[in-house]
């Protein structure tokens, strides 16, 4: 392959580049190591160190899985655990909230959403309310807020509210819903 430049481009490059970086000398042999730095504060995120949700790390709560995922209540599909069984999806979250610190609950309970697919994203992201989605990710008790609504999985927000009539929907959506309607599991 030619030269993308001439020598006398090269050497007017050269000159540019000495006018604006100063003289040094070339750099001679390295010396010893230098002491160890102390020892950095223990991760606040609670998940071993990583600031950033991996979904995959928990599973994927996918209800109405398509027939090519093979039945069963929990599925390894590609290097991933798909939950059938809402149970068994709530049992994971219980678990591994229990071995977090709070800013690891804090980052499981706002991102669960993540680990939705099919039929029960479909509940998060139309059936639900903004309101209570809000609570959800944001309660100081939202992982269990979270595991009580996957489990009863309420229909719609008017409907929960009929039923505490004496109560405000704030109250409502702190308190929780009526058992209703559980996911429905996939026919096989």
């Amino acid at each position: 392959m030619a030269d993308a430049f001439t020598p006398a481009q090269l050497e007017s490059l050269r000159a540019i580049i000495r006018e604006f970086v100063p003289n040094q000398p070339p750099p001679g042999p390295q010396g010893p190591a230098g002491p160890q730095g102390p020892v950095g504060p223990p991760s606040t995120d609670g998940l071993g160190g990583s600031p950033h949700w991996h979904p995959a790390a928990l599973g994927y709560f996918y209800p109405n899985a398509p027939s090519d995922y093979n039945p069963g209540n929990v599925i390894e599909k590609n290097r991933k655990n798909y939950y059938q069984d809402v149970f068994a999806f709530t049992n994971r979250i219980r678990v591994t909230s229990d071995v977090r610190d709070e800013t690891g609950k804090r980052l499981l309970k706002q991102n669960l959403d993540t680990c939705l697919r099919g039929e029960a994203e479909t509940w998060w992201n139309s059936e639900m309310s903004s309101d209570r989605r809000y609570v959800l990710t944001t309660h100081p008790d939202g992982i269990n807020k979270w595991i009580e609504n996957l489990e009863t999985r309420p229909t719609s927000d008017y409907t929960m509210v009929i039923s505490y009539p004496a109560s405000s929907m704030a109250n409502y959506l702190i308190n929780g819903p009526v058992r209703t309607k559980l996911f429905a599991k996939s026919a096989t």
